[in-house]
This record gives structure tokens, sequence and C-alpha cells, in this order.
């Protein structure tokens, strides 16, 4: 069975106390700030165990919420479309390409 690299990434995400990240997406985007949360899949649809991941302004981290139209502030990022990730706390990175070659 492939290893669901969203289920390593958020049990890296749990141990942290400092969320701020740095994604980079396969098509070359960059994204920084602060993860604030994320959507799970569903598993009985066959989905990862994270599908999209809520990314913030590092500076929005204590105040980020939804507007009265009810948009999040931030971004959502589709786990699918992540190369690597590099958490600041501890300077790890865990590449996505490398768990796909495994």
């Amino acid at each position: 069975m492939k290893a669901d690299s969203s289920k390593l990434a958020y049990n890296k995400f749990e141990t942290l106390s400092n969320k701020n990240v740095r994604f980079y997406l396969i098509d070359g985007t960059i994204y920084t700030g602060s993860l604030i949360g994320f959507f799970k899949g569903l598993e009985d649809e066959g989905e990862p165990y994270i599908i999209q991941w809520h990314l913030v302004n590092t500076k929005d981290y204590y105040c980020a919420a939804m507007d009265s139209q009810e948009f999040f502030d931030g971004i959502l990022i589709h786990h699918s479309q992540i190369k690597w990730i590099q958490f600041k706390q501890d300077q790890s990175i865990i590449d996505f390409n490398i768990l796909l070659e495994a």
C-alpha cells in the first residue's frame, strides 16, 4: 500500500508549536505563511488524509477567520499540488517527490 504523504505532513504539523511553513508547489509557486488548518479527505472515497491546507500570512495568524461573506482569510492549497514543505521551526523538509519514488 502506498504511503499517504498528507498523513506524514499532518503528523509533522501536529508535533510543532511554530506553524510557519514554506510550500513549494509542482508548478514552481512558493507560498510562505502559517498553517491554521486543513480539510480532511473522505477515507471511504479513497482520498488522502488531508486534501487541502489552509495557509495565512504569518502576521495574520492570530486573527484569521471568515469574513461576513464566509470567505476564508489566506489561501487553500491542495495537497496534490505540493512538491515539498519546509517547516520553519526545525528547518526540516518533506519532499513528496522522494516519497512517490520510494
